[in-house]
């Protein structure tokens, strides 16, 4: 089948073996049906590496993959898993393979270069969150709680909201993924977009649709520093903003689907997340014991105040403490950290709040893993989590429904469950933990953030580090002795410590829920078109060689799924 080599910047992590692949200049070898990246010992095995395209045009990939064997490893580039990895002229010559793919589509399937080309698609069914014609379509700022609750207002279906993101560069991905929802009359779905102009041009693209914007900023002047730089520029100012939506919804008892656009939807999300084994869980993703892949995920019933809550704003929260201290990381003794790219990502910051309320601890595992400086310290650092993430993990069995059995293929469930904590410190930050994980005083912008939070006007959890709550007890055996003192920063809740409330559980997506097309076994799961029922409810393409303008759609070309809007 023809091997190449490929040098990529931007890894990825695996979603099913729980391992991070190094986020730094890493060799990957694609060979045949299968995908392996290796990195210190780490392994990832990525089954049914197929081609892009329709099997008619195996053999034009396989003589492409053959032919970049032969590149430069700078050239090699070119296939890279983020579009900032390859240069423009690069991207030119992924064109052939598109428009191929294209052609192959059309000829094999002419219904769907015509207007009645989604007669050929399955039949869609409604459920009892079917919201189409209820939306009143609002677009506006929402730095403001007026603009915020009155997107909500506007845009929400029984308190159910839908988040999305696009730029002008995306926006047909967005159209794609509103067109599938819209298929089973799903319609309280909001667009964040960069700007007023962004949303501008995504509504006149998606008539009908709500879209909003924020100042990320708060008012404030801009910072501009190395953290910065990696955490709130280009497409991550995008992931913060709808972070940050989704966690000012939670504020207010907002149920929130997360979702990316490189994803196709099968089938009614809500007839599975509606019915048990889901209906008592309030947050449900693709992961483990400690990673998540959150291009797919759903909360329902979160307590304002609790622990799910709690964690996405403490996924923003953490990254905005970095950056307008930035000292704190950049002259840090030890751990060494510099991997500013990986420090600064939204995903590995949400792991660790997840692992944190988890734990009943801040941890801050992911985003200082995959230091070049850290080598003896990755190794005791894993160690440390591993011998305390998981320990409390529940396995959840019974009986399916009759749609989730179509889908699933088999009558009873089996989930992995844990359960999430409000998190404090007790006082201490353990050395084997990497030690104090925040300054030690807030400055103006998480301040800011911290009063968004507020105008919900519900009560706040206390801060991690709040001294009223040093008594509280470990929830585990801390590795180690030594530690440090924690800093003393007051709670905005104020007064005594209110302790732990209830728990809240987050369980681990099955394959029949989310597929990720990287990993999927072609025997269990078959994304195309003529498949009823489908074999999954979501499909996510998450990592595919190319650009993410290609890639973001040409999975729906492949399987007939791209809608000609």
């Amino acid at each position: 089948a023809g091997s190449c080599q490929v040098r990529t910047g931007c890894g990825h992590m695996s979603p099913t073996a729980g391992h991070w692949l190094q986020r730094a200049w890493t060799s990957r070898t694609y060979s045949g049906d299968a995908t392996e990246g290796r990195h210190s010992g780490l392994r990832c095995h990525v089954a049914n590496f197929r081609p892009l395209v329709h099997p008619l045009l195996s053999s034009r990939f396989n003589s492409h993959a053959t032919a970049t064997s032969a590149l430069t490893p700078r050239r090699s580039m070119l296939l890279s898993s983020a579009p900032q990895c390859a240069s423009a002229s690069q991207l030119l010559l992924l064109l052939p393979l598109l428009l191929a793919t294209l052609v192959a589509e059309v000829a094999l399937h002419p219904a769907n270069a015509t207007s009645n080309w989604e007669s050929r698609l399955p039949p869609a069914s409604r459920s009892s969150y079917a919201s189409l014609g209820e939306i009143k379509p609002w677009s506006g700022s929402i730095d403001s709680y007026k603009g915020l609750t009155t997107l909500l207002e506007s845009c929400s279906f029984r308190k159910e909201i839908i988040i999305i993101s696009t730029t002008d560069v995306f926006v047909d991905a967005a159209a794609q993924t509103v067109w599938m929802l819209r298929r089973f009359s799903i319609d309280h779905i909001i667009v964040m977009a960069p700007s007023e102009e962004a949303c501008a041009a995504t509504r006149e693209r998606i008539p009908g649709i709500c879209c909003a914007w924020n100042d990320i900023w708060f008012g404030l002047p801009p910072l501009k520093n190395k953290l910065s730089e990696h955490g709130f520029s280009g497409h991550r100012r995008l992931m913060q903003m709808r972070l940050r939506l989704a966690a000012r919804s939670l504020r207010l008892s907002y149920n929130v689907l997360f979702l990316d656009t490189d994803i196709i939807v099968f089938d009614d999300p809500y007839k599975y997340l509606k019915a048990p084994p889901f209906d008592e869980i309030e947050m449900m993703f693709s992961g483990g014991d400690a990673d998540a892949n959150i291009g797919i995920m759903y909360v329902q019933n979160a307590a304002p105040d609790g622990p799910v809550a709690w964690i996405f704003a403490e996924t923003a929260d953490r990254m905005l403490r970095w950056s307008e201290a930035p000292e704190f990381i950049t002259e840090r003794e030890w751990p060494v950290l510099r991997n500013y790219q990986h420090l600064m990502w939204d995903q590995s910051n949400f792991i660790d709040a997840y692992v944190s309320a988890q734990l009943g601890r801040p941890t801050f595992h992911a985003a200082w893993n995959f230091h070049g400086e850290n080598a003896e310290f990755n190794r005791t650092w894993l160690d440390a989590h591993i011998q305390v993430t998981g320990t409390r993990r529940k396995i959840l069995r019974g009986p399916l429904n009759d749609a989730a059995k179509g889908v699933a293929r088999v009558d009873h469930y089996e989930l992995h469950s844990v359960e999430l904590h409000r998190v404090f410190t007790g006082g201490r930050w353990p050395v084997a933990f990497g030690g104090a994980g925040y300054p030690t005083q807030r400055k103006e912008y998480s301040k800011a953030w911290q009063e968004q939070l507020r105008e919900s006007g519900r009560p706040l959890w206390p801060e991690p580090e709040d001294p009223a709550c040093a008594d509280q007890a470990d929830l585990f055996q801390v590795p180690g002795e030594q530690s440090s003192r924690s800093s003393a920063v007051r709670s905005l809740a104020g007064g005594d410590c209110p302790g732990r409330i209830a728990p809240e559980r987050v369980v681990f997506f099955p394959t029949w829920m989310v597929a990720f097309w990287s990993y999927m076994n072609q025997m269990q799961h078959n994304w195309d078109v003529k498949k009823v029922p489908p074999t999954q409810v979501f499909g996510h393409n998450l990592f595919l060689i190319g650009d993410k303008r290609v890639y973001k759609n040409v999975l729906k070309f492949t399987y007939g799924w791209y809608g000609i809007l």
